[in-house]
């Protein structure tokens, strides 16, 4: 599977969406602050429903965001995670260095995101993509617009400051991970002979 990781610090979520190119099957992870988290009622109502994690304080904390993601590494067979570099350098040179996460930088642009978010828009038009059920990630789908620079190229944006999308983007940023990446290399086979 591959990853998208769209970092925040206090009011946008923190996305993780992992996503298996052979059944287009994503699974997502959301976190905020605790105090963001109590201050709208769908959040608190998701974080009891288990759609949106907290972290302690007043800022979301990247060790832990980190820690989850090699979770995720551990459990599935992680081939490759795309993520935006605003604030999010550090930890994708942690993860590639110490723990061996193939991370790849993934702009937010429209150069970067166009083709990736082209794949995702054909999936949803053609019933094909099979979100784990999260709550947040529909909300997120539901607040998402499209735009597009003169060249027709297209990347995914909130219509207001208090609807987010990140969820949709770490999607994408998961699919772009998916295309750029290497293909895993296959186990190695023995023989045995006699």
């Amino acid at each position: 599977c591959y990853g998208g990781l769209d970092l925040s610090l206090t009011d946008d979520m923190t996305s993780f969406v992992l996503y298996w190119p052979h059944n287009h099957a994503l699974r997502s992870w959301f976190w905020l602050p605790a105090t963001t988290i109590a201050k709208r009622p769908e959040y608190r109502d998701w974080h009891r429903q288990g759609f949106l994690q907290q972290t302690p304080g007043n800022v979301v904390d990247f060790a832990y965001i980190e820690s989850q993601i090699l979770v995720a590494a551990k459990q599935w067979s992680l081939a490759a995670v795309g993520y935006d570099p605003w604030r999010a350098t550090e930890m994708a040179v942690r993860l590639r260095e110490n723990h061996g996460v193939n991370m790849m930088e993934c702009r937010q642009g429209f150069l970067t995101l166009s083709a990736p978010a082209q794949l995702f828009e054909r999936l949803i038009v053609g019933g094909n993509l099979r979100p784990h059920p999260n709550k947040v990630l529909y909300w997120h789908a539901g607040n998402a617009t499209v735009v597009s620079d003169p060249a027709g190229n297209i990347k995914p944006v909130k219509p207001s400051g208090t609807e987010k999308v990140d969820g949709i983007v770490a999607s994408i940023m998961a699919l772009a991970a998916a295309n750029s990446a290497p293909p895993p290399k296959p186990a190695p086979k023995i023989w045995s002979i006699g």
